[in-house]
């Protein structure tokens, strides 16, 4: 079917294509565009389990980001504190 699809694709961009080829391209075009949504398009009836699933998923990774964001907020935070104590700890040590 693919091929026939590819050869008649390629008649109708020559316009070599008689009337019955011209047909035939639709036919061929229509068995392929049908052929396609059957194997990638979900039936309605599992659309909207689909759609729920993903949006589960979804929103639990934006809550797992959002608390490792603020793990790493929380620690940048902390590298500062230890770092500014440092510095104010060898002001002491030198002033004595």
């Amino acid at each position: 079917m693919m091929v026939t699809f590819n050869i008649l694709i390629l008649q109708e961009i020559d316009g070599s294509t008689a009337k019955g080829g011209h047909d035939a391209f639709a036919t061929a075009k229509a068995e392929y565009l049908a052929e396609i949504e059957q194997r990638f398009v979900l039936p309605s009836a599992k659309q909207q389990d689909f759609c729920l699933t993903v949006a589960r998923v979804f929103g639990t990774a934006c809550q797992q980001l959002e608390l490792d964001h603020k793990g790493l907020i929380d620690a940048d935070k902390e590298n500062s504190r230890v770092l500014n104590n440092r510095q104010g700890l060898h002001k002491l040590v030198s002033n004595a």
